[in-house]
């Protein structure tokens, strides 16, 4: 039996008075090729979760009810069910406070995909385990971003589950299912961004919480709302997919160093639908993707080819506004894409800065690469765990296509430990290091990067992957280029070397860059100042900054409107009635 309780045929004869645009969306699907091609992927990540005690590095990763569920759920889809009965009864014995959200949602997800699969017993076990659950009450339970996503999806199909059961505790007292919750955020995500905007951990969080509403939702305003949603997260992240790279500043990520098919739980799932390197071995948190695959839902062609198909360079420009605890907080982000690399930045307009940001990831420069670690960047470390990741709010970031300045000055008395750290990828085929005065210049093969630092630099390791750069104030150019054959990567130091020397630096009245690009594009920052590309200052506001705009889509900051276009085809989303209508025009549009 097929775990999905309604098949396409099904979809079309719900009476729930959709327009014909909406049935259009939901059952619009992939191309024959681009189908085949997340089959072979979603078969992979299945048999992955099935061989999860080999799949997984600890064994506490096996049986966690965190994780545990999810292999189950693969084990169901090879009709293993004794093996998927014996996860789920241990499962059950683990349940615990910390990270409890992520473990009632597993546990609800499963059960609505498979119920009928289950023995009676079992299922009378999860029914007794979540009616008697003190942690489906918001108030007692873990409130990051996440999690309360998680648990509000978890409290509406335990309601869709046994809407009878009379629960010890649900979501609030004024929203007992979370349904009103879970249409309210549906409505923030879609006009006004993500929350933990492109975590390459986290994002699946996000997404998967509304991929079960969605699939399982019988109101049919909710449906839709969580539907279009889930979709809107695809859309956003599909232009800056880079074959496993997610070109993007990041508001929470653990592994910022990393290869093109390092992928983390959230970026798993982005490779399922869009592809990218294989992994070499399962990824970390593979499990919470194992849903995307299970589910009937197919990501609509236009978005897969807005991630896959692209010939040309462009900038993608996004924000999201969060409000956590208090105050409004905006990011703004922006990342010039090329078949070869991507360069991504972002800055923020807030009144405060939040707890989790020593997990931001604010700038950073990644190309293809068959092997090894391919980004670069250079951080001041924030982080209250490790000492070697974060991000600093007193860093100002100026970006014009493939180039990037950064001005860092933290007050002696503000978070941090006295230093930079410069991340650099092992193994180049060539490199120039002038660490006295601060310059690096980078041979990869397919790519050549050049960063001008205003302090020098000494190696921390080796292997060159780690460069120290002493103190609180930080000026930085990096720039990064195509590599143009053998024999030219000298040309390009000389080239940029000269550049790097034009450059002006000065600290007072406050520390401040001045670069001309060799191409002749004039790059002025000042530390809380301007920001100027030829003369025009750059404004991060949302009243002048889209919600999600590149050469396929464009949606205003609140705007009810995102459209799509990529060739003859055309996808309009409508947020204000919760419909998509697909169109076909006589005319291509410009390939990109």
């Amino acid at each position: 039996m097929h775990p999905q309780r309604r098949t396409r045929r099904e979809w079309r004869g719900l009476n729930l008075k959709l327009s014909t645009a909406t049935m259009i969306f939901l059952i619009s699907g992939l191309g024959a090729k681009a189908q085949e091609g997340f089959d072979q992927r979603r078969k992979i990540l299945l048999d992955w979760g099935v061989n999860y005690r080999t799949a997984v590095r600890t064994s506490w990763f096996r049986h966690h009810p965190k994780h545990a569920f999810w292999y189950a759920q693969a084990c169901l889809a090879h009709g293993k069910k004794k093996e998927a009965c014996e996860l789920i009864e241990e499962a059950m014995k683990h349940f615990e406070f910390h990270d409890s959200p992520f473990q009632l949602w597993a546990c609800m997800d499963l059960y609505m995909r498979w119920r009928q699969e289950l023995p009676a017993a079992l299922r009378q076990k999860i029914r007794q385990r979540m009616a008697g659950e003190p942690l489906f009450s918001l108030h007692k339970s873990e409130r990051t971003e996440n999690k309360v996503l998680m648990l509000a999806a978890a409290n509406y199909l335990a309601y869709l589950a046994w809407p009878n059961e009379k629960f010890v505790e649900r979501f609030t007292r004024e929203d007992p299912y979370a349904i009103r919750f879970l249409k309210e955020k549906a409505r923030e995500y879609v006009h006004f961004g993500e929350r933990e905007h492109n975590s390459p951990t986290y994002y699946v969080h996000h997404y998967g919480a509304f991929r079960s509403v969605a699939d399982f939702a019988e109101d049919g305003e909710l449906r839709k709302r969580t539907w279009l949603a889930a979709e809107w997260l695809l859309a956003a992240a599909a232009p800056q997919w880079l074959n496993g790279h997610w070109a993007a500043p990041t508001r929470r990520t653990y592994v910022p160093f990393r290869a093109q098919n390092g992928y983390r739980a959230g970026t798993t799932l982005l490779w399922l639908y869009f592809g990218g390197r294989m992994p070499v071995e399962p990824p970390h948190e593979f499990s919470f993707a194992i849903q995307a695959a299970i589910s009937n839902y197919r990501v609509p062609e236009i978005i897969q080819r807005i991630a896959t198909k692209r010939q040309q360079p462009y900038l993608h420009r996004e924000c999201h506004a969060n409000s956590f605890n208090r105050g409004e907080m905006i990011f703004f982000s922006q990342t010039w894409m090329t078949p070869e690399y991507a360069v991504f930045s972002g800055a923020e307009s807030q009144s405060y800065w939040p707890v989790w940001n020593d997990q931001y990831q604010r700038w950073g420069i990644c190309w293809q690469r068959d092997r090894g670690n391919s980004i670069f960047f250079v951080v001041y470390p924030t982080g209250r765990r490790h000492k070697e990741t974060g991000a600093s709010q007193y860093e100002h970031v100026l970006q014009f296509r493939n180039h990037l300045l950064s001005i860092t000055d933290v007050p002696p008395n503000k978070p941090g430990y006295g230093y930079f750290l410069g991340y650099i990828p092992e193994n180049p085929k060539a490199m120039v290091e002038r660490a006295k005065d601060g310059e690096l210049f980078l041979d990869y093969g397919n790519v050549w990067i050049a960063a001008k630092l205003t302090s020098g630099y000494e190696w921390r390791d080796k292997e060159r992957t780690r460069m120290v750069i002493h103190g609180r104030r930080l000026g930085l150019i990096a720039t990064v280029t195509r590599a143009e054959g053998n024999g030219r990567f000298g040309d390009f130091v000389r080239v940029t070397t000269a550049g790097f020397h034009q450059a002006k630096w000065s600290e007072k009245p406050v520390p401040a860059l001045d670069y001309t690009t060799p191409d002749g594009h004039r790059l002025q920052l000042s530390w809380g100042g301007k920001r100027l590309i030829d003369g025009q200052e750059v404004f991060f506001k949302k009243e002048q900054w889209p919600l999600l705009e590149n050469p396929w889509m464009h949606q205003g900051f609140g705007s009810d409107r995102l459209i799509l276009r990529m060739g003859t085809a055309q996808r309009e989303y409508n947020f204000k009635t919760w419909t998509v209508q697909e169109k076909r025009s006589a005319q291509p549009s410009a390939k990109r």
